[in-house]
C-alpha cells in the first residue's frame, strides 16, 4: 500500500488517452444536487431550480496511472468561486477499476473514487 502524491506524477499536463467515451446529460433540481457539492470555494451554477448533470462513462487507453475504465455520476455543474478556475461538472460518485486511479482521484484531486469491477 502507497501513497499517491503529486510527486508521484510527471508534471502537469497529464496526458490521458481515451478509447471510449458517453455522457449521458440530464437535469437535475438544485435542492437534489446542492447536498452533494462540497463547501470549499466550489459553486452550483443553476437556472430556474436545475442545474446539468448525469453519467460519464470513459475507457483510458493510457493515463499517468495506466489503463483504466471509469463511471461517475455528474451531479451539477460548478464554477470555482469568484469565476477563478473555470465550469465543470462535479462528479459526486467516481467508480474506476483500478486501485492506482482511485487513490489519484482521491490524494490528488479530492475525488470520491471507489474501485469496483467495470465491464463495458
Amino acid at each position: 500500500n502507497h501513497l499517491i502524491t503529486a510527486y508521484s506524477y510527471p508534471p502537469a499536463p497529464w496526458t490521458f488517452q481515451a478509447k471510449r467515451i458517453h455522457y449521458q446529460f440530464r437535469t437535475i433540481s438544485t435542492p437534489s444536487a446542492l447536498p452533494t457539492i462540497p463547501n470549499n470555494g466550489i459553486d452550483l451554477l443553476s437556472l430556474h431550480g436545475s442545474t446539468l448533470g448525469g453519467i460519464f462513462a470513459v475507457e483510458y487507453e493510457s493515463s499517468p496511472v495506466g489503463p483504466y475504465k471509469e463511471v461517475a455520476v455528474l451531479s451539477g455543474l460548478v464554477s470555482r468561486q469568484w469565476g477563478l478556475g473555470g465550469i465543470g461538472a462535479w462528479a459526486s460518485h467516481i467508480f474506476v477499476d483500478s486501485e492506482m486511479a482511485a487513490e489519484a482521484g482521491r490524494e490528488i484531486w479530492g475525488l470520491p473514487a471507489s474501485v469496483v469491477p467495470i465491464d463495458f
